[in-house]
């Protein structure tokens, strides 16, 4: 990722256009881009993780690039438990709606809702210190050199969720 100045960018995007290296892709954006790219909430929120584990190796900004990095790359503190909340909560409906389609003789639907299991994932990394979800090609790499720590879990209370749950 290559971040310029406003004036610059149409001249360094036309000459970057499509270039990667090896298996990396490669971007060019304005400052305004970056922060607004991924922002928590917005439509591209989904591509955060790609910045998880980002280090800038030039930085002109006093490491400003790096901060907003370092915010994309992760749930926002603010955020991380109402994020878990509405996870488990996603995530129980889901095995609930599962559990339903097997009593009714569905197994191809309750095969479906099962595999909607990404919502206990991206609460069990959000317990991690406020992690994200790796993508899924990612998921052993992630493991394997970030291991999730119960030291960084959050103290575990009843969910909102779990209020509403209805009756199997």
């Amino acid at each position: 990722m290559l971040v310029v100045r406003d004036e610059a960018f149409d001249a360094w995007r036309a000459r970057h256009a499509g270039r990667g290296v090896g298996r990396t892709d490669s971007s060019v954006m304005t400052l305004d881009h970056l922060r607004a790219h991924a922002a928590w909430g917005g439509p591209d929120a989904w591509d955060r993780y790609s910045y998880a584990h980002v280090r800038v190796l030039v930085d002109r900004t006093d490491g400003f690039c790096q901060q907003i990095i370092n915010e994309k790359s992760c749930v926002p503190p603010a955020e991380v438990a109402g994020f878990i909340d509405r996870s488990l909560d996603h995530y129980i409906n889901q095995t609930y709606r599962a559990l339903k389609c097997m009593g009714q003789g569905l197994p191809s639907a309750a095969q479906l809702d099962r595999q909607r299991g990404s919502p206990l994932l991206d609460a069990i990394f959000a317990l991690n210190g406020g992690r994200l979800r790796p993508f899924y090609k990612y998921l052993a790499w992630e493991l394997a050199d970030h291991p999730l720590s119960a030291g960084h879990a959050l103290a575990l209370r009843a969910p909102s969720c779990w209020s509403r749950a209805p009756e199997l």
